[in-house]
């Protein structure tokens, strides 16, 4: 169906009226995406490469990715990434909470009724209630979403005064916040560290192995970067060659004669994130059948228990990347980024919180930046994350 102009600007003035005794810090908008995080820019490339390994689609291998921001840009909610394993076998050890995202598992991978009921009731209401209360705002939010059957009723979705409210049908591309330029710009952000991890592998390796090699944790954190640089503003994604994607792209083998209209359609290849039900789908759900947590992905199987690392070990390892970084005067930013990410890999089966770890280690590669006379940023990259992100994401009507 065509978006109807008239009923988004009809809805245009009754959602004045609606937000009328709200701040934007209180009105939220939320949407999910499908992300093919394997995906390549070219058909003919990602066939040969299919080829030499039958039975391996990199197009096939998704995850649905759900984003939430305040019409501020002041309160960026944590992503949920829904994968088809409860536990994949990257995750072994890893204590769950330690991701920088809300991790759910559903048995296609797709957003469901009974995930996002409990993305609102677990995620949404305490984060949006601290945020109120840190400052100094009424207990009361508004969160806009569309009519996706993934979504349950308006009813099922009030906490004190904390509710959601549903766009009318057939206008959510017009006036619905993530659809202009914020979820595409998330899924730029995403392939640019793609294209950037192929690059930077192994030059031995084929384009197949390197691909192989990027587990469910790497697109995990890589999103949830993503998600930290994308920035609110208008018109916020740019075009393509203007954004480093197709550059980047031309880097790759096998891609270098790429044209821009396919890296186009490489940013625009991913689904909505959720699936139309059949009727054995809604008894399913309305009977509380549990997901299939089966899955036919080797990264996506259960994981298995193993040792755990000791504290001594990771102690060790942050001794050894500290060394790293004081002893290379010419040591870049990227160098600290990755010194950070071995020691977060070491780290990831100590029962302690990660988050103060990596915090502490993070000033530490700040005094040997110093010490480098270089500038650390904590992000990888080069990413200065001291730069204020731009709080001008506004719904249309405001």
């Amino acid at each position: 169906m065509s978006a109807d102009s008239n009923a988004a600007a009809e809805y245009l003035q009754e959602f004045k009226e609606i937000t009328s005794s709200y701040s934007p810090q209180q009105v939220y908008n939320a949407d999910e995406t499908g992300l093919n995080f394997k995906a390549l820019p070219t058909k003919s490339l990602a066939s040969r490469e299919e080829k030499s390994a039958p039975g391996f689609k990199m197009d096939k291998q998704r995850l649905t990715v759900l984003a939430c921001s305040n019409a501020s840009a002041t309160n960026k909610i944590p992503l949920i990434v829904i994968g088809k394993s409860k536990k994949p076998r990257c995750f072994k050890n890893m204590n769950m909470n330690a991701l920088p995202v809300y991790y759910k598992n559903q048995k296609k991978a797709w957003m469901d009724r009974a995930l996002f009921q409990e993305w609102f009731e677990k995620q949404f209401v305490p984060n949006v209630r601290a945020y109120n209360e840190e400052n100094g705002l009424p207990d009361r939010a508004l969160l806009l979403i569309d009519n996706a059957p993934s979504h349950p009723d308006d009813l099922e979705l009030v906490i004190g005064g904390i509710k959601a409210i549903f766009l009318p049908p057939n206008v959510t591309s017009i006036i619905q916040p993530m659809d202009q330029g914020v979820l595409q710009a998330l899924k730029q952000n995403y392939r640019k560290k793609l294209l950037r991890s192929l690059l930077e592998e192994n030059e031995d390796l084929t384009i197949l192995q390197k691909l192989k090699k990027i587990t469910i944790k790497d697109v995990i954190f890589w999103v949830a970067e993503a998600w930290e640089n994308t920035s609110f503003v208008e018109e916020v994604v740019p075009p393509v060659n203007e954004c480093e994607l197709l550059p980047l792209v031309k880097k790759i083998p096998g891609c270098e004669n790429v044209e821009k209209e396919c890296v186009d359609e490489w940013t625009a290849v991913d689904d909505k994130g959720f699936e139309e039900y059949t009727d054995e789908d809604i008894v399913a759900q309305v009977q509380g059948v549990p997901a299939d947590d089966s899955c036919s992905s080797e990264d996506e199987g259960d994981a298995q228990t193993t040792d755990i690392v000791p504290h001594s070990a990771a102690a060790s390892a942050f001794d050894l990347a500290l060394r790293y970084v004081e002893q290379h005067a010419a040591a870049t930013p990227n160098d600290f980024a990755r010194a950070l990410g071995k020691v977060r890999a070491q780290s990831e089966g100590i029962v302690c919180d990660a988050a103060a770890v990596c915090e502490g280690f993070r000033a530490t590669c700040r005094v040997s930046a110093v010490r480098a006379n270089t500038h650390y940023s904590g992000r990888g990259h080069g990413h200065d994350s001291g730069q204020p992100l731009a709080a001008s994401l506004t719904l249309r009507t405001m």
